[in-house]
């Protein structure tokens, strides 16, 4: 499986508020006219940080980075009620070595109540979502190398790709929905976890090359497994997972 080593946080970090970077905006976001949001995020190394919480504004964030060039990028842009959001990290080398002396830090916090489409790249690190109830469109993710875990409960997000090609990732599913969930969900080497409503029809097809499947509660056929809700419920998740080498774990929820 994958080691990960140790992040060390350094006192000869950059630090960079939300607040300083009005600059880089080409429209200060009007929280009263945006409709929606579509966010991108492109993180390089480290630890990345994203919640969704009650805010009078669209976003605020906190920035730590090592190196000056990583200091991100932010943009924000408004059209016809929808907004868009960049916040990205460039590495322009051609070579790209990190060591834990490399790490950066990013605490992104979201506006709970707008609507979100959002895109993340992460290189490699750790990353931790707490999108928890949060509004939705759609949750789009990859990680080259790392462990991320992504609460999307009660969120009814009803479009979901998750690509991880090395390390864990963990996703929590649970709650109420109010909509079918279509997911497509992506793992190269290492571990994926899923946790997920029992009281909601579900049906996954599994594939891979080398995965260990541990789905307790669900009735395998052929690839396909379904829980006993699957066929009873107003609403659906549709989940695709494909999984190299290493293990894959589903667990229902009341």
């Amino acid at each position: 499986m994958l080691i990960i080593a140790s992040i060390t946080l350094l006192a000869t970090w950059n630090i960079l508020s939300e607040d300083n970077t009005s600059e880089k905006k080409r429209k200060k976001p009007n929280i009263n006219k945006t409709k929606e949001v579509k966010t991108e995020i492109a993180f390089l190394n480290g630890t990345l940080n994203i919640t969704t919480q009650n805010l009078n504004k669209l976003y605020t964030g906190d920035y730590k980075y090592k190196k000056a060039e990583w200091k991100p990028e932010i943009s924000y842009a408004e059209e016809g009620g929808t907004g868009y959001l960049s916040i990205i990290s460039k590495d322009e080398r051609e070579e790209r070595k990190y060591d834990s002396s490399d790490n950066n830090e990013w605490d992104i916090r979201l506006n709970e109540d707008i609507k979100n489409d959002i895109n993340i790249r992460m290189g490699a690190g750790i990353g931790k979502f707490e999108l928890a109830g949060s509004n939705l469109k759609r949750f789009d993710f990859q990680m080259a190398a790392g462990e991320v875990d992504i609460n999307l409960k009660n969120t009814s997000v009803p479009d979901l790709r998750v690509k991880a090609i090395a390390g864990k990732a963990a996703i929590d599913l649970t709650g109420e929905w109010h909509n079918d969930l279509h997911a497509s969900i992506t793992g190269g080497v290492g571990e994926l976890s899923f946790i997920l409503p029992e009281a909601i029809g579900t049906r996954m097809e599994i594939t891979g090359i080398l995965a260990n499947v541990y789905a307790p509660g669900f009735k395998k056929n052929g690839h396909t497994y379904t829980n006993p809700e699957y066929g009873n419920t107003k609403e659906t998740m549709y989940i695709e997972i494909f999984g190299g080498i290493g293990e894959i774990s589903v667990r229902l929820e009341n």
